[in-house]
């Protein structure tokens, strides 16, 4: 399960990225080595540290023609763990975008984007990359703060490395209408409609137990969905947003079959010049099938705080707590699961135009029902990144 506490190995080229606005007509590329320290790497209730190098480099492109802007990014990162070298990979993530304006209101967006990552170890104990591929299409009408109407469509493709989780890997198409409306102050709403269908090809494989050599029954996790959703972010005050998204899906299918909700609560505060405060809520019902270990239910509660200590050196921290609810749909017995979490210490300091240093630290505390499920770890991650 891709957990957003997840302590990801994330590429610190993008923490010293320019502004969109400013990369206009600009070609750059990148690289940078971090270390990560896991003091429970296994996620398991005795502690089994590892350590693991990941080596990235990066090539991007923001070039604007006439009404036609072109972005494009492509990232190649090396995991070499110390202690488990059968776990090393190369994963392979980018972005192609084009956005077209025609006229003053008329305008159309095609996006390809490739993402990856390993599967965290509370998953699945052997080595399992996770590619996602998704193409966007969007074609929308309206200009200034009134009324736009768009139509889009979206195809997504998610595989797995480890032959016994292919009985995981599926393929989504989706179309959408939406309506949005944008005031003088920014503030934006849109009502979204989406319909679509997902196919697990190779569901006939089963998925994995606790038995990581073990498969449970194949089920048909086939299903096709409806979407409705109200997205808006209002613009309070000039230091203050709050960004709400409200949905109801319905799911057609033999396991993946009824209806569920999606909500999500985000205020930003900006304190000061320096500081900033970020915090929510969100609660969510994935769909059944996307991993082994999908819960019925996700509440999440989050606080954060930037500080801008001096124009070189940020400084951050954050708080988050889990609830997931499992049902007979997942592994193990009905359960509910608390998982804490903190970041004491983010930081990073740009020591020159292309040069930076950022340390990230946290601490995670996962209690459940079952014990094997139990653990807690420690991690950091320190490294140094370049960018030209």
């Amino acid at each position: 399960m891709r957990d957003s506490l997840a302590f990801r190995v994330l590429p610190l080229c993008v923490a010293v990225a320019m502004p969109a606005a400013a990369q206009t007509d600009l070609f750059s590329a990148g690289a940078s080595v971090r270390q990560l320290w896991d003091s429970n790497y296994a996620r398991t209730p005795e502690e089994d540290s590892e350590q693991i190098t990941v080596s990235s480099a990066f090539v991007a492109l923001d070039k604007t023609l006439s009404r036609q802007r072109f972005i494009a990014r492509w990232q190649v990162s090396q995991y070499d763990h110390a202690d488990r070298p059968d776990l090393d990979a190369t994963l392979n993530e980018g972005r192609v975008t084009w956005q077209g304006q025609w006229g003053n209101r008329l305008k159309s967006r095609l996006e390809w984007m490739r993402d990856s990552y390993p599967v965290d170890r509370l998953e699945f104990q052997d080595k399992d990359i996770v590619k996602r591929d998704e193409a966007h299409a969007l074609i929308s009408y309206g200009a200034g703060h009134r009324l736009t109407l768009g139509i889009g469509g979206r195809q997504a493709e998610q595989t797995h490395s480890n032959g016994l989780r292919e009985g995981l890997d599926f393929d989504e198409e989706e179309g959408y209408v939406e309506a949005g409306y944008k005031t003088g102050i920014q503030s934006t709403l849109f009502l979204r409609v989406r319909y679509g269908e997902r196919t697990y090809p190779n569901q006939e494989i089963g998925l994995p137990i606790d038995d990581p050599d073990t498969l449970e029954p194949f089920e048909d996790l086939d299903f096709e969905y409806q979407q409705a959703e109200l997205e808006t972010v209002w613009e309070t005050s000039a230091k203050t947003n709050l960004t709400a998204t409200l949905a109801y899906f319905n799911r057609d299918g033999v396991v993946n079959d009824g209806t569920g909700v999606l909500a999500i609560l985000e205020a930003n505060w900006a304190a000061t010049e320096k500081t900033e405060f970020n915090g929510g809520y969100s609660y969510r019902e994935p769909a059944v099938g996307e991993t082994s270990d999908s819960p019925a239910g996700t509440h999440t509660l989050f606080a954060g705080v930037q500080w801008q200590w001096t124009p070189k050196i940020n400084v951050g921290a954050d708080v988050n707590y889990v609830q997931q609810k499992y049902q007979d749909d997942s592994p193990g017995p009905d359960r509910d699961e608390k998982v804490y979490s903190a970041s004491p210490l983010q930081m990073t300091y740009q020591f020159s135009d292309y040069f930076s240093i950022r340390l990230d630290t946290r601490w995670v505390d996962r209690d459940s029902p079952l014990a094997y499920r139990t653990y807690t770890s420690s991690q950091a991650i320190l490294g140094l990144s370049f960018r030209y």
